[in-house]
């Protein structure tokens, strides 16, 4: 028998599914970024939101739609 997944995305035993880190360097995590990897997507985008980087550069990563929450943080505290 195959091992079926429950509709939360957890197996019979429990395990959560694994997917790809959201930051771009593509490890598999249980969660949404491999440790301290939030942190670089954060630095990422902290230079987008100051000039030093470009969306389209963000883009080429694939991780501009997990970048963007970071982004306006970045933002607010340029802004501010």
């Amino acid at each position: 028998m195959a091992n079926s997944k429950n509709s939360n995305g957890r197996n019979k035993k429990g395990q959560t599914k694994a997917g790809r880190c959201h930051c771009g360097c593509g490890n598999e995590v249980k969660r949404s970024f491999k440790q301290g990897h939030d942190a670089k997507l954060y630095g990422r985008a902290r230079k987008l939101a100051d000039g030093r980087m470009k969306f389209s550069e963000l883009r080429g990563l694939g991780v501009a739609r997990y970048a963007y929450p970071y982004y306006r943080e970045a933002q607010a505290e340029f802004a501010a």
